[in-house]
């Protein structure tokens, strides 16, 4: 039978969703990070298989990747050049029938969130971006260049941010804060010292890699600010004003009056405090917009992209449950 496959790899995660030709969803699989800004080709390659050999077992199918028809993948970073091509070189030999097409995360995000109408859409996983098209088709983004020069409140950049302010507190710079036991006690670690040699020892791993998993921290970060801890408060607060900006900028360059703004990701998904903040900033600066969460995950508009690909007794594919 002909299979859709519909991907979204990011920096923590890669999920995949295998459909057949009329857009059912038939099976779920999920491996880790597939991002080439943090793991290797080599590595992206073996998460994406063993997402894909999950999603054909929960499909209960034998794992036949030549019967996927069209496959589209959206990942971190697929807008720039060289990674989009090696993109296309991993989904080319994953999917050797396939009609494949490489998106951004926020591309496939906007697409199954919005089912693809005009709106914005802000997404906080690992990293963060905003995206939005309006009616006649011009598109905008904002964001999304990667830890070392953006992903404001993005899980990476929180965690980041949440270890800095112990090390911070260590020297004496800040006052103490609960976020030191919250982050010893995720990572397993004994006291400060424990934590620089993790930190330090990390960062001497091969190049194109990102072992130090500062956005798991996010439940540490979390916890710390349910006790009243003002520095992990502060830190997801100011992760929310980040996001609202990001999505107003967007909004303002694509000139939407009375916008639908969708939010997803895992940060806005799973922070309560990050999602009020960047509601009351939404609120504040874009009074008559309405804000949503997403309509379906990102995989969802993977595979609706890929089913645009395809055509069915001569009638284009669209909708997919």
């Amino acid at each position: 039978m002909a299979l859709l496959a519909g991907i979204d790899g990011g920096g923590s995660k890669t999920d995949c969703w295998l459909a057949d030709a009329q857009g059912k969803v038939l099976g779920r699989g999920r491996g880790g990070a597939s991002s080439l800004t943090h793991v290797s080709g080599a590595e992206a390659a073996r998460q994406i298989e063993a997402a894909l050999r999950e999603a054909f077992a929960g499909a209960r199918l034998e794992y036949r990747p030549e019967e996927v028809a069209a496959a589209c993948g959206g990942f971190a970073g697929a807008g720039h050049q060289p990674a989009h091509g090696e993109y296309e070189e991993l989904l080319g030999r994953q999917f050797p029938r396939a009609r494949c097409r490489i998106e951004t995360d926020v591309r496939i995000g906007f697409e199954g969130g919005l089912a693809g109408h005009p709106g914005v859409i802000v997404i906080a996983g690992t990293g963060s971006i905003a995206y939005g098209r309006n009616g006649g088709g011009g598109e905008a983004r904002a964001g999304g260049y990667g830890p070392e020069l953006s992903d404001e409140g993005g899980g990476f950049v929180l965690g980041r941010e949440a270890v800095r302010r112990v090390l911070e507190a260590y020297d004496g710079r800040r006052p103490p804060t609960r976020l030191r036991d919250s982050i010893l006690r995720h990572w397993r670690l004994e006291d400060e010292a424990r934590l620089l040699d993790y930190l330090l020892s990390a960062r001497q791993t091969a190049a194109r890699q990102t072992p130090i998993r500062y956005a798991e921290l996010l439940p540490a970060l979390q916890a710390a600010a349910a006790d009243g801890d003002a520095a992990a408060r502060e830190l997801l607060e100011q992760a929310g004003a980040q996001l609202a900006a990001l999505a107003v900028a967007v909004a303002q360059r694509l000139e939407l009056t009375l916008p639908e703004i969708a939010y997803a990701g895992s940060v806005l998904n799973h922070s309560e405090a990050v999602r009020e903040s960047w509601s009351r900033e939404m609120r504040r600066q874009l009074p008559g917009a309405r804000l949503l969460a997403a309509a379906a995950p990102p995989p969802a508009g993977a595979l609706r992209l890929a089913a645009s690909m395809l055509t069915v007794n001569g009638a284009e594919i669209s909708e997919l449950s």
